[in-house]
């Protein structure tokens, strides 16, 4: 077999995983090291601006409004089992981060919300009007909110149509299945796949609460003494409460309630 060069350089990581494959190398036989130039932030901005020219230029020139979260809002207080949002790196930021952020805000008329996160005004701005409107977003959280979405990540797909039942179900599979992306627990051992399998023949809003209820009372870990159903009533509360995306402006600073009784 042909043996590597001692030094060896790649664009990508991908091509040196494949290299180190062809060649049949053992953990230990080889050092990877790598080599990061940042580009200037007047590249970051340009490439800022050719992105939302793009989307621009699907929606024939639409206008467009921007939402910049401000730390993770109410939620934070809301989380007791895990911190919201804290297996992510606080220093894992991009290059030019900060500087992006402050462009968006002084020279794109980026609205910047604290007590709420961004998602939550999107969702609250597509619902005012249903059917107007178009969420330009990759996050999976935002499908909770019947209307237009656009994923600005995959530019030759159309914009798809999220309808009240499918809006309610995404709602409560998450509920189910937890946000991992958010260090949200959800249900141990029931993914996204298992709560679609779960929910697949309700038919009512009410249903699908009442089901994932009952998928709490069976499967969630609690103590086991009288304050065990308290204990998973708590857990379905502070879940619920961290997946659900705010549908309206009078919905600020309260949090969601279920529609059934916890029993």
């Amino acid at each position: 077999m042909e043996s590597l060069p001692v030094n060896r350089w790649f664009e990508y990581k991908k091509a040196a995983n494949q290299a180190i494959k062809e060649h049949g190398l053992e953990e230990g036989e080889y050092l990877i090291s790598v080599e990061h130039t940042i580009e200037p932030v007047e590249n970051a901005i340009s490439n800022l601006k050719n992105a939302i020219n793009g989307v621009l230029g699907r929606f024939n020139g639409a206008t467009y409004e921007g939402y910049l979260s401000d730390g993770p809002g109410f939620r934070a207080a809301v989380a007791t089992t895990r911190v919201y949002k804290g297996n992510r790196d606080p220093d894992a930021k991009p290059a030019h981060y900060a500087d992006l952020r402050r462009y968006c805000v002084s020279k794109l008329g980026g609205v910047v919300v604290s007590e709420i996160e961004a998602d939550d005004m999107v969702g609250i701005k597509l619902n005012q009007g249903v059917g107007k409107h178009c969420a330009i977003s990759n996050d999976k959280d935002l499908k909770q909110i019947v209307g237009w979405h656009y994923n600005w990540t995959k530019p030759d797909e159309k914009p798809t149509w999220i309808g009240p039942k499918d809006a309610i179900l995404k709602f409560y599979e998450q509920l189910i299945s937890g946000d991992p992306t958010d260090n949200v627990v959800g249900i141990p051992g029931i993914g996204p796949v298992g709560a679609v399998e779960h929910l697949a023949n309700v038919e009512t809003p009410g249903d699908a609460e009442r089901r994932a209820w009952e998928l709490y009372k069976e499967h969630y870990p609690r103590p086991d003494n009288d304050s065990g159903l308290q204990f998973v009533r708590d857990r379905f509360l502070e879940n619920a409460r961290l997946v659900y995306i705010l549908r309206k402006e009078e919905e600020i600073g309260k949090l969601w309630e279920p529609r059934i009784e916890l029993n």
